[in-house]
């Protein structure tokens, strides 16, 4: 039973540990409210010029951050003085390539932060105590597409694995925080764009906040490649037999930005790694014939 509505458009959302704040990301305002969960007022709203997505407080609560979607840094907000206070540089003049930054992790010390790269097919690896982006953790190579379209991050207790969702592979990458490494896929049986561990008998105190739906259990292996599914049309990133407007997106955003075209192989038609105008066109050929309208050797991808 709904009992309030506040008005805006959520994108990420974050509770205090007490109870008393919520912090919500705004993404297509670009702005940041807080709430007071009492009354279910809004108690500040304020413009950051960014978009931002999701919105993860550190361990101690006594941050927030706010992975930006555009542009690609992460702003730290002081949850006492409801201000931001800093922000982490993720753009290319800093060597670390991401695209959108979506959402973030902590591990149980607070000491670093994995940010996932929405459509980068990654995982922003960052110093939380120098607030300094380190590296980027890639989840695509050679042999397995572990995630490419990734949003959903949520850390184990205790701080060991970190589970990263993969929208358009139906599967989650599973991290060694130890060694930075993707060590298993779970496939899954949709989507999954959020993610979230139940802990029996509760969490302990120390383990970040999210806000994430899924809880993923860790049977499969991998099994993804990062190849086109025969039989499906140009454009189709999911192999679900339609070609989506959010998948014409992503091959817009591929082209435009130079990135892995492992979001979406089934674009790429001639394998050479690139998304060319011709392959976006024939893509919005296919979304518009319901896949149907394609000849037989476009379908041979």
């Amino acid at each position: 039973m709904v009992v309030a509505l506040v008005p805006g458009d959520a994108g990420g959302i974050a509770i205090t540990p007490d109870g008393r704040k919520v912090y919500v990301a705004n993404h297509y305002y670009g702005k940041i409210s807080v709430i007071d969960a009492a009354t279910n007022a809004v108690i500040k709203d304020y413009g950051t010029s960014t978009r931002p997505g999701g919105i993860t407080l550190t361990p101690d609560a006594a941050f927030a951050y706010v992975a930006n979607l555009e542009p690609t840094n992460i702003q730290i907000l002081d949850t006492t003085l409801d201000e931001i206070v800093d922000y982490i540089d993720a753009s290319r003049r800093t060597g670390v390539i991401v695209t959108e930054l979506c959402a973030t992790a902590f591990t149980p010390d607070g000491s670093r932060a994995y940010v996932t790269d929405h459509f980068g097919g990654g995982v922003l690896l960052v110093d939380a105590n120098q607030r300094k982006a380190l590296s980027k953790i890639s989840l695509i190579d050679a042999a397995h597409i572990y995630a490419a379209d990734t949003c959903g991050i949520a850390m184990a207790p205790d701080g060991r694995l970190a589970y990263v969702t993969n929208h358009t592979n139906s599967a989650v990458a599973v991290i060694d925080t130890q060694t930075n490494a993707v060590v298993q896929q779970i496939t899954v049986d949709a989507a999954p764009y959020n993610i979230a561990i139940a802990c029996p008998g509760g969490c302990p105190s120390a383990t970040p906040t999210t806000t994430f739906t899924v809880t993923p259990t860790p049977t499969a292996t991998p099994t993804a490649t990062p190849t086109a599914t025969p039989g499906r049309c140009y454009g189709d990133c999911d192999h679900d037999g339609v070609v989506t407007v959010d998948e014409l997106i992503i091959g817009v955003r591929i082209a435009l930005l130079g990135t892995p075209v492992a979001p979406c192989a089934s674009l790429d038609s001639d394998h050479d790694g690139t998304i060319t105008v011709d392959e976006l066109v024939r893509a919005v050929n296919a979304a518009l014939a319901s896949c149907r309208g394609e000849p037989a050797a476009a379908r041979r991808l």
